[in-house]
């Protein structure tokens, strides 16, 4: 692996660890159990002890930097930037969802929506880069009948990756308007992503007919 993406994985991996720091810091004022997993109306449904919750969903983002890092880091993925924003994918979900676990044990108001905002960018990112992949069996806009047609891969990359990016900016602007709440964020979120699948399969079936 290259000098600079591994550097790229330290820091990431550092930034994933920081709300292990906060919440050490904080420990003695947050409650015996904090909330780890919250419901469809933003709701928490499931608590875990405070040191389990201090530290269950950072360490999980790290072993999921690394497992992006590990299979983005080859010639087929793309550039350094593509490299860059998939292992981005777990110190953004670290320190935004986990503020939202420190904030509810304080008792402040925690707002859910910043997960989507994540969310939300990370669809941006990936739509922005994804067009430079090459045909590869990980990352990218996937289907059997276009992985050994590369005129095919490459047109629906491209238009894989402007719909991901206009979904993205969609949810993120749901997300920092409330429109509709919780509900909405999520009813959105998951029937984007299904008519992002069929559109993205309707579209690369066809070109791979031409």
């Amino acid at each position: 692996m290259e000098k600079k993406r591994v550097i790229a994985v330290i820091s990431c991996v550092a930034v994933s660890l920081l709300p292990i720091v906060a919440g050490l810091l904080m420990l003695e004022r947050l409650p015996e159990k904090l909330p780890i997993h919250y419901n469809v109306e933003g709701v928490a449904d499931q608590y875990a002890g405070r040191m389990t919750a201090v530290l269950l969903l950072p360490i999980i983002c790290v072993v999921l930097t690394i497992f992006l890092a590990l299979i983005s880091n080859r010639p087929t993925m793309g550039n350094f930037k593509l490299f860059l924003t998939i292992a981005a994918i777990g110190p953004m979900l670290s320190l935004s969802i986990q503020s939202v676990i420190l904030m509810t044990g304080l008792e402040k108001d925690a707002d859910v929506s910043i997960a989507f905002i994540v969310i939300g960018i990370v669809f941006i990112a990936c739509g922005n880069y994804i067009p430079t992949v090459r045909p590869n069996s990980i990352i990218g806009v996937r289907y059997p009948w276009i992985m050994d047609d590369e005129e095919a891969w490459t047109k629906t990359q491209r238009v894989g990756g402007k719909i991901m990016f206009f979904f993205g900016i969609l949810v993120t602007l749901q997300a920092i308007t409330k429109l509709g709440g919780v509900n909405a964020m999520v009813i959105f979120l998951l029937g984007g992503t299904i008519l992002l699948v069929i559109i993205t399969a309707i579209y690369s079936y066809a070109a791979a007919r031409t």
